[in-house]
């Protein structure tokens, strides 16, 4: 890649990765007594539709409230200006759409999870009311409009596994004779 000074010089970077002959690569996490939701594809997909533009988006898993929010993602959330007035001017526009429990097939929230004392990334400390997950919205809506679509007269349902945010997310569906898993990792990130 290049990266162009302020002076108008260009420096070409060049970095090289190693690489080796392998028979399969494969995400591997375990996902004992996480938080599950099991929800149809549409259902979410139409949540998601306003964030069309987005390439990230955090979850919002609303113990208290009984909902899953969707937010509208932008790294420049994570502010650096101390100045209030530059902050508020570089801001995003936010979108948020919601769905309520009684929309999905079924959930089961952990809002005390057991925790290796050696966790490199402990639980929030809000974990009992919520959870925030942010992470990319491409392939995961790439699998739901396949569930979506894979079968005419039925949809597949997804099942979606977390604990907290910095910790994977894996979603996962099938019917006979078919399987797919979806591992991502998202960041640890407060609304």
């Amino acid at each position: 890649f290049q990266i162009q000074g302020q002076n108008g010089m260009t420096t070409f970077i060049t970095h090289k990765v190693g690489t080796s002959t392998a028979q399969s690569v494969a995400a591997v996490t375990s996902m004992d007594k996480a938080s599950e939701l099991v929800v149809p594809p549409s259902v979410v997909l139409t949540m998601l539709e306003p964030l069309k533009r987005s390439s990230e988006l955090a979850l919002l898993v609303s113990e208290n409230h009984r909902l899953i929010s969707s937010v509208s993602f932008a790294h420049d959330d994570f502010a650096t200006e101390t100045d209030t007035a530059t902050a508020a001017k570089n801001a995003s526009l936010k979108t948020e759409t919601s769905i309520g429990y009684d929309e999905l097939a079924s959930i089961h929230y952990v809002s005390i999870p057991d925790v290796d004392p050696e966790e490199m990334t402990p639980p929030p400390d809000d974990l009992r009311d919520q959870c925030v997950l942010v992470f990319t919205i491409k392939e995961f809506k790439a699998l739901l409009t396949f569930c979506a679509q894979a079968y005419p007269e039925t949809e597949l349902n997804v099942t979606i596994q977390f604990y907290w945010g910095g910790k994977p997310i894996v979603i996962t569906t099938g019917s006979e004779g078919f399987s797919a898993e979806l591992v991502m990792a998202t960041l640890d990130h407060k609304l």
